[in-house]
């Protein structure tokens, strides 16, 4: 069956580019104990989850308003910045009562939740409407049998006139018990996510872009400016320890010697960025730290990421697209980075070491080495090689 949301996805690209991409960088699961649809956590990404019978009794229209809906739980950030709303069942209509307004009507199947069955107005927020909904004075017969049937564990009532309405439950168990660093985390990882994908949907389908959204990410500040020059500093301090070697090649014939193979020059930098996963360093540094390699992985090189506290917990390439996930939590040792540099000098143009820089120094170093120190810590002069901090 999970083709069939394939379809529909590539079907969402064409019809809704903003929530097609979006679709796009999500995992999508078919479960059969998922009654509807909800939102998971794999690792610290999203993932979309579809029950089996209720993705197929609904139209082709259907399956598309509700991807749509599950989507914009994420994109306005209902899962992890709501929290203030205490009463469950009234925070769950006030989200759907925004979420369904962005949907086209043919997309929504009946007994959604719309402004006219709880008899509020249209075009409020999600806080707003849950500010009316709460108040006593407001509560209609729709929002109390929705009450009733949603502490009975229902999903599904009518609106106090004969007509059948969905009880709104969400099922984000995954998320909600999560950790707060992971929470934080994962957060993160969706804002970055839906800043690509604006930057991407501006260029080819501006329109598409749910309104007041692009402002809404704007004032987030999803990606900071740099905190520090990337590009001048590349310029200078990588670009001087670019590797270049030539080798042999029949496809280019040499001028100097008639019928000889001619020699092709080839450049190589790649970046060994070394990130200090020790207890001292916060999440906030952490973030941080991301930012700024998402701006350095703009100037074009190759950046190999290694993992350390006290000793190398991993190493893969760095992309802005996957999130980092942080292991290690210990103790602080520079040293097993500084080995691992040196055993590859051929390798790699430099080093760069993202650090609060509270360990002691390490030996043997050598080539070409930054030691970055995060905005709320001194630098510690005592490192070899250059040292700067972000602010």
């Amino acid at each position: 069956m999970i083709k069939d949301v394939i379809r529909i996805s590539k079907e969402l690209i064409y019809s809704q580019p903003f929530y097609g991409a979006v679709l796009l960088s999500l995992q999508k699961n078919m479960c059969d104990k998922t009654q509807t649809a909800s939102v998971g956590l794999k690792g610290i990404m999203y993932r979309l989850k579809i029950g089996t019978d209720f993705w197929n009794s609904l139209s082709d229209d259907h399956k598309k308003g509700l991807i749509i809906h599950e989507l914009g739980h994420i994109v306005n950030f209902h899962i992890t910045e709501y929290k203030h709303l205490e009463d469950n069942y009234t925070a769950n209509v006030a989200k759907d009562l925004y979420i369904n307004q962005t949907i086209p009507l043919k997309f929504l199947p009946e007994g959604g939740c719309l402004p006219d069955n709880f008899n509020v107005p249209e075009g409020l927020s999600t806080n707003e409407y849950y500010k009316l909904l709460i108040d006593p004075k407001n509560q209609n017969q729709a929002y109390k049998n929705g009450k009733e049937a949603f502490d009975k564990g229902q999903s599904s009532t009518d609106d106090g006139q004969g007509n059948p309405m969905e009880v709104p439950h969400h099922e984000w168990e995954e998320i909600e018990t999560a950790s707060q660093a992971v929470q934080k985390m994962v957060q993160k990882s969706t804002e970055q996510m839906l800043e690509q994908v604006v930057e991407q949907i501006k260029k080819t389908n501006p329109g598409s872009i749910p309104g007041g959204l692009e402002e809404e990410l704007a004032k987030r500040k999803i990606i900071e400016p740099p905190k520090f020059n990337w590009k001048g500093f590349v310029r200078r301090f990588v670009g001087t320890s670019t590797k270049t070697w030539t080798r042999k090649t029949k496809r280019k014939r040499s001028k100097r010697f008639r019928g000889m193979p001619g020699l092709r020059e080839n450049t190589y930098s790649n970046i060994l960025v070394a990130i200090d996963t020790s207890m001292s360093v916060s999440i906030k540094d952490l973030e941080e730290f991301n930012g700024e390699l998402i701006h350095l992985h703009k100037t074009g090189h190759d950046i190999h990421i290694v993992l350390c506290d006290t000793q190398i917990q991993d190493e893969f390439k760095f992309s802005p697209n996957k999130p980092l996930k942080v292991t290690g939590r210990g103790g602080t040792k520079f040293q097993p980075v500084i080995d691992l540099y040196n055993k590859n000098l051929r390798k790699y143009s430099c080093l760069i070491y993202l650090t609060d820089g509270e360990a002691n120094s390490p030996e043997d170093t050598r080539g070409n080495i930054l030691w970055v120190h995060g905005t709320n810590h001194e630098i510690n002069e005592e490192l070899p090689g250059k040292k700067v901090k972000l602010n």
